[in-house]
């Protein structure tokens, strides 16, 4: 995990060739930038871990972690290997995706791009490239980036901060005050209440349905704990949940 400042962003106008525009609205605002080891083979993969990310971050109360606002991105490291060997290749950086499904389109298609031009005997160029949404497919923006071409600054104030160091942060002291997470509901919700993985997953998506599902339960009288928690499943997922979608309702309205 990296702590950083955000800079700006580039836009790059449809049908403007040759032309980037530097938008600085977001310059100076804190974020943090959580990097995986290269152990995703997929599109699919990767957007399963964005959403799981996503509902931890709003299940911990730190971020709205929207994707459309801005509040979470993700930019794709892709790197495929040529046939027979054990090391992968050139790195290439993907941009510009603003919702799980381009996470998903946009690695299969570098993936897919990468290990063509690899079968036919070329290199694969070291550079970002930008998700064309309207054309599904990726683009080069810049190229040749080693470290020192991005001019990084460390900040002086903030020194490497060690979590594995137990004399620098109690681990289990910290998470006695985690709350539920979302894997851990999950589980609940399917030994508790008697759901089905895929009924679970539904209501855990959004913390605010869990919470009034539960409250539901809290107030059914039922000798039949399994059935009642069906009952108030599947009331909630169509009338309710229709009713809510119909009106524009949140569940704190």
């Amino acid at each position: 995990i990296h702590l950083e400042e955000d800079t700006g962003r580039l836009l790059h106008p449809e049908g403007e060739k040759n032309v980037s525009l530097v938008d600085y609205n977001r310059a100076g605002v804190p974020l943090m930038e959580l990097v995986t080891e290269p152990s995703i083979k997929s599109g699919e993969a990767a957007a399963a871990l964005g959403k799981e990310l996503q509902l931890i971050l709003r299940y911990l109360g730190i971020a709205s972690a929207d994707m459309e606002k801005g509040g979470l991105r993700i930019e794709a490291n892709v790197s495929a290997a040529r046939d027979g060997a054990s090391e992968l290749g050139m790195k290439v950086e993907i941009k510009n995706l603003n919702s799980f499904k381009a996470v998903c389109e946009a690695i299969d298609y570098e993936i897919k791009r990468q290990k063509e031009i690899l079968a036919g005997g070329d290199k694969v160029a070291q550079e970002t490239r930008g998700w064309d949404e309207t054309r599904r497919i990726t683009k080069s923006q810049r190229t040749k980036e080693d470290a020192h071409d991005y001019r990084y600054f460390p900040e002086p104030d903030i020194p490497p901060l060690d979590f594995s160091d137990p004399g620098f942060i109690d681990i289990p002291a910290l998470t006695k005050e985690i709350p539920e997470l979302p894997s851990g509901k999950r589980e609940r919700f399917r030994g508790e209440y008697g759901l089905k993985p895929e009924e679970a997953d539904l209501l855990v998506q959004d913390l605010e349905a869990a919470g009034y599902f539960e409250e539901v339960i809290s107030e059914l009288k039922a000798e039949d704990a399994e059935a009642s928690a069906a009952m108030a499943f599947n009331y909630l997922t169509s009338d309710l949940f229709g009713f809510m979608r119909e009106k524009k309702l949140t569940f704190s309205d």
